[in-house]
């Protein structure tokens, strides 16, 4: 569905690969992303005010995050009145590591991996856009992505892989794309049904987030108004969808 555009995405990207890593430090991800949603490189890295805006053509700004969603505060608050909004969130389903060795140069494939439960990720960092999810000119595009994890074979242990450094993410293909544009939207994300009572142990084991992204994932529902606490079970705290029974 998505290959054509992306090859053509991929292309344009490599031929700007050298000036964009000298001037803005561009990972692949990024900057393949860029020419996928917009192929005119005239409508990259716009000044708009005092923000720069990874792409905007008629209007209609893009922005790329894979976390941090807190710095989008004060961007979003600027632009929301005048432009149209998506925020691209990359989500890296399928995930092969490719190790350099910084010495010899030679490179060696670990193995593919599937990363079922890496999109829910985006729900702690959602926390920070709650005032933004039912603006009518705000919404965020989930895209999912096969990807080849570049890192030097330089960390510790006898296989040099502990702490090593991560290079590059590079992908290799779209799978999907959902789109997030309502405080509905975000509860089929998190798939919370209802009539349905969880505890955080139960949001851990379906999102396998812990500690504070836990903590701000439970919190972005609850502020959503998506759940609510509906009472106690053995001094653990329960929560329904809003929705549910009272």
């Amino acid at each position: 569905m998505y290959s054509e555009r992306f090859i053509i995405a991929l292309k344009s990207a490599e031929d700007s690969a050298i000036d964009s890593i000298g001037t803005l430090k561009e990972r692949s991800q990024h900057r393949i992303l860029k020419y996928f949603f917009e192929p005119n490189s005239n409508y990259h890295e716009v000044h708009i005010r005092s923000y720069i805006a990874d792409i905007c053509r008629d209007n209609h700004i893009y922005e790329i995050q894979t976390s941090g969603f807190e710095n989008l505060v004060s961007k979003l608050e600027s632009f929301l009145s005048d432009y149209k909004v998506t925020l691209v969130y990359p989500v890296p389903v399928i995930q092969t590591i490719e190790w350099v060795d910084p010495l010899t140069g030679e490179i060696s494939t670990g193995r593919c991996v599937k990363r079922k439960y890496v999109k829910y990720k985006l729900l702690p960092e959602l926390l920070y856009l709650c005032d933004f999810i039912s603006n009518k000119n705000f919404e965020i595009l989930v895209v999912k992505t096969e990807v080849i994890d570049i890192r030097f074979l330089n960390g510790r242990g006898s296989d040099r892989k502990i702490k090593a450094t991560k290079v590059d993410k590079v992908p290799k293909g779209i799978l999907s794309i959902e789109c997030i544009n309502s405080i509905e939207d975000v509860k089929r994300f998190a798939e919370i049904e209802d009539n349905v009572l969880y505890t955080k142990a139960d949001f851990q084991k379906k999102y396998q987030l812990i500690r504070r992204n836990l903590y701000c994932a439970v919190k972005t529902l609850t502020e959503l108004g998506i759940i609510k606490e509906y009472g106690k079970v053995n001094r653990k705290i329960q929560y329904i969808s809003c929705n549910g029974v009272d």
